[in-house]
């Protein structure tokens, strides 16, 4: 996914991309396309997270591939190359600045509500997970056993 570039996209190939892909393949005579894995891998937060293989879940999609531009008309594609941690860092950082407008709003949001609603099974433990990870700034659940049994969190 990350090499499907255009001229939109923000320093990787984003999930608007693949339309153009699947233009061009049904033009080119294909009739399917395979991409590696494009599910959330961001356990570590580093750039070691772009293995495609190490899924946090199998039904979150990597919010790398996210076109953040369509979420405000005020952001601009400075990143050029492919740089993992470069590229999370800004589509997460302009992510949380959108989210800080839309928050009040957004829990009542017919549409959010419906994304909660079909989604919940996965998307609870998942949120559950990132909050956890970014709370003790790792992904290694042994080190979040202390703190939890001391607090009565299970």
């Amino acid at each position: 996914m990350f090499s499907i570039r255009s001229d939109a996209d923000l320093g990787v190939g984003e999930f608007l991309d693949l339309k153009l892909l699947v233009d061009w393949a049904v033009h080119s005579g294909f009739h399917f396309v395979q991409l590696l894995p494009i599910n959330d891998t961001s356990v570590h937060e580093m750039w070691w997270d772009s293995y495609p293989y190490s899924l946090l879940s199998v039904f979150a999609l990597h919010p790398l591939y996210l076109r953040v531009q369509t979420l405000s008309e005020n952001i601009t594609d400075d990143i050029k190359d492919v740089d993992y941690e470069a590229t999370m860092t800004a589509k997460l950082s302009i992510a949380k600045k959108i989210y800080s407008h839309e928050k009040e709003a957004t829990p009542s949001s017919t549409s959010f509500k419906n994304f909660y609603s079909e989604n919940q099974d996965w998307l609870r433990p998942y949120v559950a997970f990132c909050f956890l990870r970014d709370f003790f700034e790792t992904s290694d659940r042994s080190q979040w056993v202390d703190f939890l049994l001391s607090h009565e969190i299970r």
